[in-house]
This record gives structure tokens, sequence and C-alpha cells, in this order.
């Protein structure tokens, strides 16, 4: 067991980790690091770091996508290591708005950036990776003076990173949403769950980008931490409409358009994921402290 802090350095005044991946002799963590608290004056840069197995920090090394960078993904695969994310020209995110894919090997030395000044998808975006194809879903924001026809709404996209082109987009919009959770399947389709006011909003978009399930359920959760699919079903972490608010998983089966509760969760849920037939996720129990518990569904 061993835990590490991850450094930071002028002219950044702090740092926090997005996510961490196993590799071959090793932990890659992406972190972030702001040089402002003042969102205003804040610019954000993104930092790929490698831990051995013993949690020392081996080597670091700067995205450099652009001036403000933020990520929403982080892929290994052997000693290939991808990042993607969005980039803005200005501070505060209100400069034209692109999209990355920064390629590195196992010693962190960058081998590809390709860089697509279109719009962004927000820092909330779910992604995926395979062989010169990304696909991202989540808020999509375009340029003031795109004329790529971006929408700002939520959209399911594959982008052909190589040739620097969409392969397609799909558009929709959530009628009043909340809280929101996105998942790819399988077969690469992506699954969207979001809260309105009185019912839970399902959207199912197929791998060529087809929208081919729009419909609304029943409330069952308030808030949304995670979601996953498991065959025809979405399995929900989030917590009940109670007071005080209950942690719980839940179930959403999409033939039949209807929505469970499976399970409580004692404690609160800060973090969690869905992984086919388990979740896990960091628990606040109280007495207990933070725990990290992994059940099967």
């Amino acid at each position: 067991m061993w835990k590490i802090s991850l450094p930071f350095q002028r002219p950044y005044v702090g740092n926090y980790a997005l996510y961490c991946a196993r590799g071959r002799d090793g932990y890659f963590v992406l972190t972030q690091e702001q040089t402002h608290t003042e969102a205003s004056l804040n610019q954000t840069k993104v930092f790929l770091n490698k831990l051995g197995q013993d949690g020392k920090l081996l080597r670091r090394q700067s995205i450099n996508a652009g001036f403000d960078e933020w990520s929403y993904l982080l892929g290994v695969n052997g000693d290939a290591i991808a990042v993607a994310g969005g980039i803005s020209d200005e501070p505060d995110r209100k400069g034209v708005l692109g999209t990355y894919v920064a390629k590195f090997n196992g010693q962190l030395e960058r081998t590809d950036l390709v860089v697509m000044r279109s719009g962004a998808f927000w820092t909330d975006a779910n992604a995926a990776i395979s062989v010169g194809r990304l696909r991202v879903a989540g808020q999509f924001y375009p340029n003031t003076d795109d004329k790529s026809g971006g929408q700002n709404a939520f959209a399911v996209s594959e982008i052909d990173f190589a040739r620097k082109r969409y392969v397609f987009s799909t558009y929709f919009v959530q009628p009043d949403g909340r809280a929101h959770a996105t998942a790819f399947g399988p077969d690469g389709s992506a699954y969207f769950v979001a809260t309105t006011p009185t019912r839970l909003f399902v959207a199912v978009v197929s791998p060529v980008g087809k929208l081919t399930q729009h419909f609304a359920t029943e409330k069952v959760v308030c808030d949304l931490t995670s979601i996953g699919v498991r065959g025809s079903t979405i399995d929900v972490i989030g917590a009940t409409c109670d007071k005080p608010r209950v942690s719980t998983l839940a179930s959403i089966d999409v033939p039949t358009q209807r929505a469970v509760l499976t399970r409580r969760i004692a404690g609160s849920i800060s973090a969690a994921r869905v992984d086919q037939k388990t979740w896990a996720a960091v628990v606040d129990t109280g007495d207990r402290g933070i725990v990290l518990r992994r059940d099967a569904l």
C-alpha cells in the first residue's frame, strides 16, 4: 500500500486528479492544474504523470494542446497513451473552442497531436477511443462564428481525428435537464439519462449515429452519479428523491421503458462507476469513514 501527493509548480496555484489508469510497468495519472482561483482569470493546463508500481513519481509531461485545456479521456493500451479533451484560446474557456487528441509513448514522449478548432465538448463528456476514431457524448459548444454546423446541445459524435473530420454528430435537447450521465454500450451505442423536474429522460444513439430511443420514464432517482449498460438494461447509481436523500442502485429496462429501484446503498456516494456486472463507489459511511465498495449488480 502507498499514498502520494502529485506536485504542482508556479505559476499554478493548485491541482487535482482527473483519471488514473494502469500500464505495463506502473500507473498513469492525468491531472489538471490552475493558475488562478478566480474563474475569469484562470488558465487550466493538463499534465500526464507516470508512477512506478511502488507509487513513486517517475515522470510528468504537459499535454500542451492549447492555451486553456481540459480533458475527458485517458486511454492506456500497453505503451500507447491517448488523452482527449477540449481547449480554449482565452481564460475561463470563453475563447475559440477546439477538440484535441494527444498521443504519448510509455516514456511520456508525445508522438502525435491533432487539434480541431470547430467547437468542443464540455468537461463532463464521456469518451471512448479506438484506432483513428474518437467517440464522445456530452454537452457540445460550437464557436459563435463556426461554419461547421455544430449546435449548442447534447450530442453524440464520432471523430476521425487522423483526417480531422466528424464522421457524424447526433443532437438532441434534454427537456429541462438537471443532472445527467452517459455511457457507451459494448456495441458502441451511446446511452444518456437525465433528471427533469418530474421524470427521467432517456436517449440511445446507435453506433452509426441514429437516435434509436427517446423516452421519459418514472423519476426513481433525483441525483445521478454514474450509469452503465448491461444488455438492454441501463444500471444507475444515484440518490432517491426522499428527504434526506438516500444513495441507491436503480435500473431502466429500455424495451419496456420502465425504471425501478433495485437496492439502497448505506452512506453518501461521492464517485461511482458501473462496469458490466459490477459496481464500485467511494462511500462516506459516517462512523467508519470513507470506504471503497465494490459489489455485483
